[in-house]
């Protein structure tokens, strides 16, 4: 009885010295060597080790071709020992994207990331991909991504969004009418496929669909603007060439990103 009391006090020790003797800088290559194809890296920086499996992290940052894409702030997470052992990161984490907040679940591999997080409060303003894309506005953001085996479902909402109108290849798109916008799209190797995105207004509606392959945009808007604006030049300006029938416009929302940021 007594060795079985040493064995099982024995465990947690043992699990405390792999924890203490596994360097930081080697949980650091596990996040970072996690996504090595595409155009994507991972940056981590300020990585600390806590007393027993917990991280912090002050800043991680998903980047295309050397541009910030997008950036989470003063993450915490806690480390599943057993995955440890197959250099394997399993964490649990929260986080922040300036002032909006990140939870959720989250396992770095080589060449692979799976897991899902929640965010809300994320403000329009703080996500540097849509102002490269050309998108400007305040709000705020909240849904869910899961990402299994490289591939990507994102859900998201806005309800207090107020844009600037936008061009994308001198085509005028007037998202600045649009104040409640929500969404699905599906993430797969270089490709973003938009099955449907959704944008309402006072009196206002329109969907975006199509395809953003190695950042490049083939998109098509449809915009149905209400009989309050159907002689308005403020909303319709430039909009004709794209008419289809009385309210009813086929804006084509295409260019590279790239360029564009």
């Amino acid at each position: 009885m007594k060795k079985i009391i040493i064995a099982v006090a024995a465990v947690p020790v043992l699990f405390w010295m792999v924890w203490i003797s596994f360097p930081s800088s080697s949980l650091q290559t596990i996040i970072e060597d996690s996504v090595t194809e595409g155009p994507f890296s991972i940056e981590v920086q300020g990585l600390k080790k806590g007393l027993f499996y917990t991280v912090d992290i002050a800043r991680l940052t998903l980047k295309d071709r050397q541009n910030e894409f997008v950036s989470f702030d003063t993450i915490y997470g806690r480390v599943n020992p057993f995955d440890l052992l197959l250099l394997r990161l399993d964490l649990s984490v929260r986080g922040h994207i300036r002032d909006g907040n990140i939870s959720g679940h989250v396992t770095f591999t080589k060449s692979r990331i799976n897991g899902g997080l929640h965010f809300f409060g994320i403000r329009l303003g703080d996500l540097q991909f849509l102002q490269r894309a050309g998108i400007s506005g305040t709000g705020t953001l909240a849904g869910s991504f899961i990402l299994k085996d490289n591939t990507g479902h994102f859900d998201f909402i806005t309800k207090d969004a107020d844009f600037e109108q936008a061009y994308f290849s001198g085509v005028r798109v007037p998202l600045n009418f649009f104040h409640t916008v929500s969404g699905a799209l599906d993430i797969q190797d270089n490709a973003v496929h938009i099955a449907a995105i959704s944008l309402e207004g006072k009196d206002m509606y329109a969907r975006l669909k199509g395809t953003i392959r190695d950042a490049v945009m083939d998109m098509t808007m449809e915009f149905m603007p209400g009989e309050s604006y159907a002689e308005n030049p403020l909303v319709l300006a430039g909009l004709e060439p794209y008419r289809v029938s009385p309210g009813y416009y086929m804006i084509p929302v295409r260019g590279d990103l790239l360029k564009s940021f």
